[in-house]
Order: C-alpha cells, then structure tokens, then sequence
C-alpha cells in the first residue's frame, strides 16, 4: 500500500509539474526522445555519429550533435541530469504565481537549447575536434536554475518597502528562502569544486559545460536585469 500511494504520489507531483510547465517538460521530452531515438540509429550506423557531431567540417551539428550520444553511459547521464535540474526548477518556483511559472518555463524551455547551440559554435570556432551529446543543455539547464535561484531571493525593486513586502509576505519569503538556498548550495560547490561542477574527466568536453552553463546563466541575469529597470 505504502508503495502504492508513493507512486500515486509522484505521478500526481509530475501531473502537476507538467501543467505548470509544459514548455519545459516539452523540451525535455524533446531531448530524450531525439536522443533515444539517434541512440539506436547510430549503433546500427556509426558514421551517422560522426556526420551529425559538432565540426567544422559538420557545422549543422552545432544543432543536431545536441541529441547524439556515443554510450549507454553518456545518454543516461545526460538525461538523468537534465530530468533533475527540470525537478529542481518547478520546485523553485512552486511558491510563485502561475504566471511566474509558466513565464519562468517558457525561458527554460528555448534557453537551454539557445545556449547550448552557442556553446557548440564557440567550440568550432576555436577547436578542430568534434562534440557529440547534450552535456551543453544539460549544464545550460544548471545554469538557469541557478539564475532563476538567485533572482527568486530578491524582490523586484531594491527600495525598504519592496524588501519588507518581499521577506514578511509568507509566499514571497518561501519563494525567497528556496530561492537563496538553492543557488548558495550551487555557488559553493562551484567554488570549492569547480571540476567536479564542471564534470571534468579525461575525455570530456568541458568547454562545452562551461560555456552551456555561464551562456544560460548570464542571459538569465541580463533578462532579471531588464525586467528591474522596466519598473
């Protein structure tokens, strides 16, 4: 029984999740299906991988090397990464109005592929090798979390009344703490392990993962940004 309402519980989390935030749910859908789907087209035909890499000498792969991976391994990886930080933004903004959330989607949801496709063309640009996998969307999914994070902990304008409002509001202040806590919890281990943030490891692109998440990341504080100077 017990196992029963855990599972009743998740669906109805992910149900919830979903309406709340379809475009992001689309866009990792999106990923894991192209990928699943690349995943066995190039296991039956290996060149296919080479053709839709990121090279110069394939330059559309900059797009298409977003949904190619080379194992079981890496697809997994990608996609389990990416489902977690997907989780990690609706939890974010579970506190916030549903405009908010559906606004804060929809940036997720063309961000993390905006980025990731201009992390791709940087690393033609100034690499002769290739890139294959969706570790760009991936750590640019990280980095609007983090962005998202870190703009939640603020109010919107920076004067005593909307700063009182924004921390004595019960709604606000949740939204605020879940907020701050989630991109100190990021920003530390940034700090303290950058390797590890970055997943470097013999072999991978962490050029890739750098530019995916400071691309997303930045982007995120210069819409937060904008939208305060509009007030």
């Amino acid at each position: 029984m017990s196992i029963q309402r855990a599972a009743k519980a998740v669906m109805d989390f992910l149900v919830r999740a979903y309406t709340d935030f379809a475009s992001a749910f689309q866009a990792f859908s999106l990923v894991l299906i192209a990928s699943s789907l690349l995943f066995v087209l190039t296991s039956f035909d290996p060149s296919l991988y080479d053709l839709l890499s990121a090279s110069r000498k394939t330059p559309w792969g900059v797009v298409t090397s977003i949904f190619v991976h080379y194992n079981l391994l890496h697809i997994t990886g990608n996609i389990v990464l990416l489902f977690a930080f997907l989780l990690l933004f609706t939890e974010l903004h579970k506190n916030v109005l549903s405009s908010q959330k559906h606004k804060g989607s929809f940036f997720f949801a063309w961000n993390i592929f905006l980025s990731g496709i201009l992390a791709n063309i940087l690393f033609i640009l100034i690499s002769s090798g290739s890139a294959a996998g969706a570790s760009g969307v991936v750590f640019a999914s990280e980095g609007v979390t983090m962005g998202f994070a870190l703009q939640l902990a603020f109010p919107p304008k920076l004067n005593w009344d909307a700063i009182r409002k924004h921390f004595l509001d019960k709604e606000t202040r949740r939204a605020s703490v879940g907020g701050l806590a989630i991109f100190s919890i990021l920003f530390v281990f940034l700090l303290a392990f950058p390797k590890d943030f970055l997943a470097a490891a013999p072999g991978v692109n962490v050029f890739v993962h750098f530019a995916g998440f400071y691309i997303s990341f930045a982007s995120v504080v210069i819409y937060w940004v904008a939208g305060r100077l509009r007030y």
